[in-house]
Formats: structure tokens, C-alpha cells, sequence
């Protein structure tokens, strides 16, 4: 059996023998370890109460010195009394100091208003005389009325004479605009011309200017795009810095961590050592109390009892003892979680250093620098991108305008040809209608030659009459309107004077109020009562703190007088003794308790080792019977019995016999019906597996062969129409996948002629059904049977390519 070696036993007699021997040495060990773990409950309780008693010493001269430095605070904190008793003081004052500057401020806002009023009263007085001024200028025009109106009268009768030249003036009008607007548009047209020359110099100019400027812009873009990686590997090595000292921090308090958890997993090992001693006490009790006498011990075949075992504390259950060994199993847990969470740290402290490295060399001369810096450069190569942007759009809308004032002088050019023969014909009819009119007005009075100015003439006139009349009923209401915003503006100004009288008594008085209280109170002037002042704020600051220095110096001298009254009787403990002590008794338990774990350790190792033989017994028989039946089925796939064939090459088999039907076909074309293909089924002599080797079915002697046995282009023949074959089958098997091309490398130069035709139509027969099929190879022959061909020349000087031929 296996069990029997793990155990270091011989036989299962053996195991019998030891374990009958072992159960009192169990007890002995056990009894040795409760013993020294007393002695160490007792020197652990007495270290324990001096460590307390230490505690209070110290936190007792600990008090002292913290009263010590509190009183120094004494004198800080009587100033701050001071100042708030100051502030007290100075808010009794605080009404009439209040009331003086409301009063002056009223006083401040009546000369404002005062002043406004006086500028009001000149702007109005100044406005009336306008008005009186404008009232006098209309009556002097009122007097030109009458010579106004037979003035009016006289034009009336001579445009009904002048009816006739007026018609001949407009018809000379119009054919002077006509020839006018001509040679403006003529000459328009031609300084528009010189225009357009003149602009394509200058956008020309500008182009060159732009180019220019877009070449020395040309590397912008990719330092641009390097300061941009520079500036993202800075931030990152920033935040790689910040994260490195908060992963210093959890890893600084993940092994305080650990350091805690170490002890609570060694108590509660401890704890569960000795619930599990307790139990095997009590079991050991229980099964005293069921011997007789003349009746064989079940764990030692004794007859006799001469010291059966007394149950001297209470009994613990084996629930107690599952309940203390899951607590040890979950601080065990909590350990290697906490052993993990620390080394997890420590490997993430250690990637972030070497990827900090990475990030130093990478940027360089920039690590040295600030931030902003390497920002600042990043934003001035960014806005000279933009720029270059800008220039570059700004180009090609030069170049675009500079195109279309070309297209435009063209045209414009074009139009000024056609447009001179135009302006003289309009200028002969102007100079004829011309010299009409100067004949016909040569026959009629001065005044009557031009009916439409006197038209003009008349209506202006009548528009003048008019004005004048509007003007004089303006001029009176204007002078109407001043005269009363004046009265309103000079009571303004009285009022504005009495509420400037009534401040400054007001003030007078607030004044005098002020100096009588500020005489009465403690500050001998205004400036001590301003530097008494405190806010809200600061008048709470002060008070929180007074109030907190009483507080704390009273819960300081409670605290130390109470542990005067609690050491007054007592004296420091010699904790370096009793800690001696105590760690004496632990190494003594320690040895006890590895002695008695050793033994209980064999004892249920060999218990389970007996356990485990019954068990195996009963179910080797079991496994037999299923062998049978597995084993077989192992065999068969692995090409154990029969032909030798395992399960994996019977399937190639398959997949093989597929390719070499589609091979075959092919070779049989190429080797005139001769050669097949076929896979050989013989086993193979010897260990070898077999199943996939090939043969060449010979028809000219019946037989099959090795394919070893073929001759150098017989071998081509069939390495060929196995890739096609295999081609074919990818195909069928792939579901869409298509090969639609083939390169084949050398070979042909082993064909004879007959083999090579043949060959080559089975290719050309390929190409036509749609793949494209290209043949490396430095047979002529080949030549002048490819209509596409790529033909390679070497020379002393190097190598040439040429393509011949043409795709149709």
C-alpha cells in the first residue's frame, strides 16, 4: 500500500503495534505542556499588571509636562482678555459713532445735490436766452415774406412760357447723362483694369511673402506632435510621483498591518492548541468512565486499569474545538491576505520606480525643467501650427483671388473694346440736341430759357415761406417751454440750500454727542477706540480660546491629581524582570507544546493511515473492474493494438485520402494515365506508427511503389498536383474561402518536353477558370509560352527588371 511508506511503517502490524504504544506517551506530553502553560498564565498576568502600573508612572509625568507647557500660554491668554474687554467698551460707543458718520454722509449728499442744482439753473438760464435770441432772429425774417410772394407769382407765369424749352433742355439732359454715364463707365472701366493689374502685384507680392513665411513654419507640426508626447510622458511622470508616495503611505501602514495580524494569528493558534488539548483531556475522561474491570481497553487492549484518567476541568466539546480552529483558519486567512496586500505593494512601489526610470530617460533635458515650461513650449509650437494653418489657408485664397482677378481682366478687357464705339455715338447726339437748344433759348427772355429750375425755384421758395412761419411759431413755444423749466430749476436750488443747512446742524450736533461720549468711556481718543474694535469673528476667536485654555488647564490638574492619589502608595515595577519571566515560561510552554503536537500529530497521522487502508481496500476492487473498460478504449486511441494507428492520424488519414483524390486527378493528365496517388494501409515494420505514408500507383506495371522511387520531374509532377490538390480541398473545407493565387518556385527544369506541355496546360487551364498563377523558373521554353512575363538581367553593374507582354 502507499499509505504504509508515507507513514514510515512497514506493515499494517506494525501500525497496530505503534499505535497502542503511543496513545500514554500522548497523555504524558499533554500533561507536561498544561503545566508550563500555568506557569506561563502566571508570569504573563504579573508582566502584565507591572506594564499597567509603568503605564500609569508614565502617563502621570506625562500630565506634569503638559501642564508645564500649558501655563506658558498664561500671558497670551490674559492679553486676549484684555482686548475683548477693550472691545466691550468700544460697542457701548458704537451708537454715536454710528450717528456721526450718518450725518455726515447726509451732509456729503446735500452739497451734491447742491452743486447739481447750481449747474442746472446755468444750463437753463442759458437755454432761455437761446430761445429769446431765436424769437428775435424769426421776427426779422417774417419782414421778407411779401417780396417772397411776387416773386412767387412771377415764376408762375414764366414757366408756362418756357414749357416748350424745358421739353428740348430734357431731351438734351438725358442724351448728356446718356453720353456722361458712358465715358464714366468707360473710364471706370479702364481704372477698375489698372486696378485689377495692380492688385495681382500685390497679391503676388503677398504670396511670396506667405510661402516664405509657410517654409519656416514647414517643422512645426512635428515638434508640435514631440513636445506633445514629451508633455504627456511629464504628466504622467507626475502622477506617477503622486501615486508612488500614496503607495509609500498604504505600504508603510499594510506592514503595521501585517505586524498585528501576525500576533492575533499566533494567539489564536495558541487558543486552538489548547481548546483541542482540553478536548482530548475530556475524551480520555469520558472513556475512563466506561472501563470494567477484567474488560479489554478499546485503545490498548488492556485488561487491567490501574490509572484510568480524572476529568479535572470542564469538559469542551468537538464544536468548541471546530469553533477555534475555523477562528485560527480565518486568522490564518487574514495573514496571507494581509502577507499579499504588502508584497503587492512592494511590486507595485517597485514598477512604478522603474517606470518613473523609463520616463526620465525618455524625456530628457525636460525633467530637469518646471511644468510650465515644457506647457509654455508646447503652447508656442501650437500656436505656430495654427499659423501655419492660417498661412496655408491664406494661400490658397490668395492663389484663388489672383485666378479670378486673371478671369476678371479678361472680361473687363473684352467689355472696354466694345464699349468705345458706344460712348461716341451717345456723344455726337448730346452735342446735336445741344446746339437745338441754345438756338431755341437765344428766342426767349433770360428768365424763361429753363422751366424745370424755375419749377425747382418755386417749390424751394414755397418750402422757404413755409419754414418761416413754422419758424416763428417754434420760436415762440421754445421761448415758452425755457421760461418755465427755469422757475423749476431756480426752486430746485432752494430746496437743495435748506436741506444743506439742515445737515450741517445735524451734524453739528452728532458731533458734539460723539466728543461727550467718547470723553465719558476709557480711550483717550478716536484712534484707541478704532484699535479697540473687533469683529464677530475675531471677538469669537478670542473667547474660544480663553474659554479652551481654562477648560484644558482644568481637566489637566483633574487628571493629575488623580493619579497622584492612585501612586501615592506605589513604586515604579522592574517591568525588564518580569518580562525576562514571562518570555522564560513561553519558551518553556513552546517546548512543551511541540513535544505533545509531535506525538498527537503521529498518533493521527497513523490514524488516518488506518482509516485510509480500509478505505482502500474497498475500492481497489472497484478500479479493476472499471480498468477493463477504460484501459481498452486508451489503447485504441493512442495506437496501441491492431494496426498501430492512433486516433489523430486516422483522422488525417481521412482529410489525406481527400487531397490525393483531387491530386491524382491531376497527375494522371500530366503522366498520360500512367501515375496515381494512393495512401499506403500496410502497417509499418517495427515500434513506427503509421497511416500516413504515400505510394505511386504504377499502371504500366500494376503495382504500387514508394513515391521515393520516382524520378527527379516525375517527383515534380506529383509535388505540383499535391499543392493543387490540397488547394482544392482548403477550399471545399474553408466554406468561402478562395485561393485565387499559386507561385511556383523552379522544377520545371526537370520536365521533359512532353511533361512540360503537359504541365503547362494544366496551369493554363488553372489560370482560365480564374486564379493567377505565377511561375519562377529559368527554363526558355517557359518563355514563349507566357503571354505576361517580369525577366530579371544580371550584369557587373547590378541587376535590371523588364516587363514583356501585355494583360488583355
Amino acid at each position: 500500500m502507499a499509505f504504509l511508506p508515507g507513514g514510515e511503517l512497514e506493515s499494517e502490524a506494525a501500525l497496530a503495534q505503534e499505535l497502542e504504544a503511543l496513545v500514554p506517551q500522548v497523555d504524558q506530553a499533554r500533561e507536561g505542556f498544561e503545566t508550563a502553560q500555568r506557569k506561563r498564565r502566571l508570569a504573563e498576568q504579573q508582566r502584565d499588571e507591572a506594564l499597567a502600573l509603568q503605564r500609569q508612572f508614565e502617563a502621570r509625568d506625562a500630565l506634569a509636562a503638559d501642564k508645564a507647557r500649558h501655563l506658558e500660554q498664561r500671558a497670551e491668554v490674559d492679553n486676549s482678555q484684555a482686548r475683548l474687554a477693550q472691545s466691550t467698551h468700544a460697542q457701548a460707543l458704537r451708537p454715536q459713532k454710528v450717528a456721526l458718520d450718518q450725518a455726515q454722509q447726509a451732509l456729503a449728499t446735500a452739497h451734491d445735490e447742491q452743486r447739481q442744482a447750481n449747474a442746472a439753473l446755468i444750463t437753463r438760464h442759458f437755454h432761455a436766452e437761446q430761445a429769446q435770441q431765436a424769437l428775435e432772429t424769426a421776427c426779422q425774417q417774417q419782414a421778407e415774406l411779401p417780396v417772397m410772394r411776387e416773386r412767387h407769382r412771377q415764376l408762375g407765369e414764366f414757366i408756362q412760357k418756357s414749357q416748350q424749352l424745358s421739353e428740348l433742355q430734357e431731351h438734351f439732359q438725358t442724351a448728356q447723362a446718356v453720353w456722361q454715364q458712358a465715358d464714366e463707365a468707360l473710364k471706370r472701366d479702364e481704372q477698375q483694369l489698372d486696378g485689377i493689374r495692380q492688385q495681382g502685384e500685390a497679391i503676388g507680392v503677398h504670396l511670396e511673402r506667405l510661402q516664405s513665411e509657410f517654409q519656416q513654419l514647414a517643422s512645426a507640426p512635428a515638434e508640435l506632435t514631440r513636445h506633445h508626447h514629451l508633455l504627456a510622458l511629464r504628466q504622467e511622470l507626475d502622477e506617477l510621483t503622486q501615486r508612488h508616495q500614496a503607495l509609500t503611505t498604504q505600504q508603510l501602514q499594510a506592514k503595521n498591518a501585517l505586524s498585528h495580524q501576525q500576533g492575533e494569528t499566533k494567539r489564536a493558534e495558541r487558543y486552538a492548541t489548547e481548546q483541542e488539548m482540553r478536548w482530548h483531556q475530556g475524551q480520555a475522561a469520558l472513556l475512563a468512565l466506561t472501563l470494567e474491570q477484567d474488560a479489554p481497553c478499546p485503545v490498548c487492549g488492556s485488561l487491567e486499569h490501574p490509572a484510568p484518567a480524572i476529568n479535572r476541568a470542564e469538559l469542551v466539546t468537538q464544536a468548541q474545538v471546530e469553533e477555534a480552529r475555523a477562528a485560527q483558519e480565518q486568522a490564518r486567512q487574514a495573514l496571507q491576505r494581509a502577507e499579499r496586500h504588502h508584497h503587492q505593494l512592494t511590486q507595485q512601489i517597485d514598477s512604478h520606480a522603474e517606470q518613473a526610470q523609463r520616463l526620465n530617460q525618455q524625456l530628457g533635458e525636460w525633467v530637469s525643467q518646471p511644468l510650465s515650461a515644457l506647457q509654455n513650449a508646447y503652447e508656442d509650437l501650437r500656436r505656430q501650427v495654427q499659423r501655419r494653418e492660417q498661412v496655408d489657408a491664406e494661400i490658397r485664397q490668395q492663389t484663388e483671388a489672383r485666378d479670378a482677378l486673371r478671369r476678371e481682366w479678361g472680361t473687363l478687357d473684352k467689355q472696354l473694346k466694345a464699349q468705345r464705339p458706344e460712348v461716341e455715338k451717345a456723344k455726337e447726339r448730346a452735342l446735336r440736341l445741344e446746339s437745338q437748344r441754345d438756338q431755341l433759348s437765344q428766342s426767349l427772355p433770360e428768365d424763361a430759357r429753363y422751366p424745370e429750375a424755375m419749377r425747382q425755384t418755386l417749390a424751394e421758395l414755397e418750402q422757404h415761406i413755409a419754414q418761416l412761419e413754422k419758424a416763428w411759431e417754434s420760436a415762440q413755444q421754445a421761448l415758452s417751454t425755457s421760461q418755465t423749466q427755469l422757475a423749476r430749476a431756480e426752486e430746485q436750488l432752494r430746496g437743495a440750500n435748506e436741506r444743506v443747512e439742515r445737515s450741517e446742524q445735524s451734524l453739528q450736533q452728532a458731533h458734539a454727542e460723539w466728543q461727550s461720549a467718547l470723553q465719558a468711556s476709557p480711550f483717550a481718543d478716536e484712534a484707541e477706540y478704532q484699535a479697540a474694535q473687533l469683529n464677530d469673528a475675531q471677538r469669537h476667536e478670542l473667547t474660544h480660546r480663553v474659554e479652551a485654555y481654562q477648560r484644558r488647564l482644568a481637566e489637566l490638574e483633574g487628571a493629575l491629581e488623580n493619579y497622584q492619589t492612585q501612586l501615592a502608595e506605589k513604586t515604579p515595577p522592574d517591568l525588564a524582570a518580569l518580562t525576562a519571566q514571562a518570555e522564560s515560561a513561553q519558551a518553556q510552554e513552546n517546548s512543551q507544546l511541540e513535544s505533545w503536537r509531535q506525538l498527537d500529530g503521529r498518533l493521527t497521522t497513523l490514524q488516518n493511515i488506518h482509516q485510509k487502508l480500509t478505505a482502500a481496500h474497498a475500492s481497489q476492487a472497484e478500479l479493476e473492474a472499471q480498468y477493463q473498460l477504460w484501459g481498452t478504449l486508451s489503447e485504441v486511441a493512442n495506437g496501441r493494438t491492431g494496426h498501430r494507428i492512433s486516433l489523430q492520424r486516422f483522422v488525417l488519414g481521412v482529410l489525406l485520402d481527400d487531397v490525393l483524390i483531387q491530386a491524382s486527378e491531376r497527375l494522371v493528365r500530366m503522366s498520360r494515365g500512367r501515375y496515381q496517388l494512393v495512401r499506403r494501409e500496410d502497417p509499418s515494420k517495427g515500434n513506427k506508427a503509421s497511416g500516413l505514408e504515400l505510394d505511386v500507383a504504377d499502371t504500366y506495371t500494376g503495382k504500387n511503389r514508394p513515391v521515393a522511387t520516382l524520378s527527379g520531374g516525375e517527383s515534380f509532377m506529383a509535388a505540383l498536383s499535391l499543392a493543387l490538390g490540397l488547394s482544392d480541398v482548403v477550399q471545399a473545407y474553408a466554406g468561402g474561402i478562395q485561393l485565387d493565387t499559386l507561385f511556383i518556385d523552379e522544377g520545371f527544369g526537370s520536365l521533359d518536353q512532353d511533361a512540360l506541355d503537359q504541365a503547362i496546360a494544366m496551369l493554363s487551364e488553372l489560370q482560365m477558370s480564374g486564379r493567377m498563377i505565377g511561375i519562377i523558373s529559368h527554363v526558355s521554353e517557359l518563355k514563349e509560352q507566357m503571354p505576361v512575363r517580369i525577366e530579371v538581367s544580371a550584369s557587373r553593374h547590378g541587376s535590371s527588371v523588364e516587363v514583356k507582354g501585355a494583360l488583355s
